[in-house]
């Protein structure tokens, strides 16, 4: 270990790949790059509800943030470059994810069933749509995203989705107990998930191929 800090985690935080972190609590906070032994809190700001996922863009300039009902956009210096009320951009409710988009400064953001890409003026690069599903009932609440797919997963089942269009590619399963969290490679060659009976399983992205 080089050095330990306590910061007060309890909704969860966003890594840029130079080092820089940003949490949510009760508000959303910006910290220095955590390989620094004397980093500390930049800014602050408290959104109109409690903050709910968060997503950092790569170089660490851009913060994007939900609190279920409004997205916000902050820059690394704590101004505030747009909010967006989500039910005046989706037609959906439900659970909200967002994620930058690995190599990039697009936003993906998950509604409920919807997915939508914003670019960071605030401009639809794909309007939201539903995603296709061989389940009806599927409404993923959790995904993972690469430069060009989409991985999302409800019960034990993995859903692969096209980036570009939304499209349903695949589905697989882990043949075992209920999935918590997934996540995958840069490239999108590489899906990792998690079951609640504390299997990991490493699947390629050829659909159902993968070890546990």
């Amino acid at each position: 270990m080089i050095w330990s800090k306590e910061i007060r985690l309890y909704l969860g935080y966003a890594l840029s790949q130079n080092g820089f972190i940003a949490t949510i609590n009760r508000d959303v906070a910006m910290y220095g790059k955590i390989y620094e032994e004397n980093f500390s809190k930049i800014w602050s700001w408290i959104t109109y509800y409690s903050p709910e996922t968060i997503s950092i863009s790569d170089d660490g300039r851009y913060v994007i943030v939900s609190d279920g009902v409004w997205l916000y956009l902050f820059n690394k210096d704590g101004r505030l470059l747009w909010d967006k009320r989500l039910g005046d951009i989706f037609p959906e409710y439900g659970s909200v994810e967002v994620s930058f988009i690995p190599r990039s400064t697009s936003i993906a953001i998950l509604r409920g069933s919807y997915l939508g890409i914003l670019s960071l003026n605030g401009t639809w690069i794909l309007h939201p749509i539903k995603v296709d599903s061989a389940d009806a009932t599927h409404c993923a609440k959790r995904f993972a995203i690469s430069k060009d797919y989409i991985f999302t997963f409800e019960d034990s089942n993995v859903y692969v989705y096209s980036m570009t269009n939304g499209k349903l590619l695949g589905k697989f399963s882990t043949g075992r107990e209920r999935i918590n969290c997934i996540t995958c490679s840069l490239d999108g060659n590489y899906v990792v998930v998690c079951s609640e009976d504390m299997w990991v399983y490493i699947f390629t992205k050829e659909i159902g191929s993968g070890n546990s």
